[in-house]
């Protein structure tokens, strides 16, 4: 795991729990000193006001004034995994499945979202939306054809005050409707 995804869950761990030990960082994430370390000094820096130091670890102290959220969570995998794992070696597999996950978390990071689980081949993803941007999301489940392009028989969805179709029977939001809407 890279020094900022780290950075990141040491965060969310702060938010959730309030304190955490230098100890127990060093135990949930394999740190060695000099990493725990860099990572002590660059929350301190880049989160100043909101955490602090109590000699035995990290302190969240910002307010908890609170804001009223959608959460979305959603199951990605990688389709056929199965089957293109029995055509490479597992250490190649290791390689695909790291760069996999490395390009998910990119991509969730983007949109504010965090991995909550790897299962497997897939991620259990959680993405925090803030009530004031009002998204909506009115999906039922994946056709049988594939499709990847709305049809006739839809489902009206909004997002951000504009109206799009899902196609009866989608299950998941298609790629190709992110790289529109964004």
């Amino acid at each position: 795991m890279d020094f900022y995804a780290v950075l990141d869950q040491v965060v969310d761990l702060l938010r959730t729990r309030g304190r955490v030990s230098y100890r127990a960082l060093k135990e949930h994430f394999g740190l060695d000193d000099d990493r725990l370390d860099a990572l002590r000094t660059e929350l301190l820096y880049a989160h100043a006001g909101t955490v602090s130091e109590d000699g035995q670890g990290l302190v969240w102290t910002a307010g908890h004034g609170g804001e009223r959220r959608q959460l979305t969570m959603f199951f990605c995998d990688l389709v056929g995994s199965t089957t293109l794992a029995s055509r490479f070696d597992p250490e190649e597999w290791r390689e695909i499945m790291g760069a996999y996950y490395e390009t998910c978390g990119k991509v969730i990071a983007r949109f504010d979202g965090h991995i909550a689980q790897y299962l497997g081949d897939g991620l259990l993803v959680y993405l925090v939306i803030p009530a004031h941007t009002r998204m909506t999301y009115s999906v039922p489940s994946a056709p049988a054809s594939g499709s990847s392009r709305p049809s006739g028989n839809s489902t009206p969805c909004w997002a951000n005050g504009t109206a799009s179709h899902w196609p009866s029977g989608w299950g998941a939001i298609p790629a190709w409707w992110w790289s529109v809407r964004r």
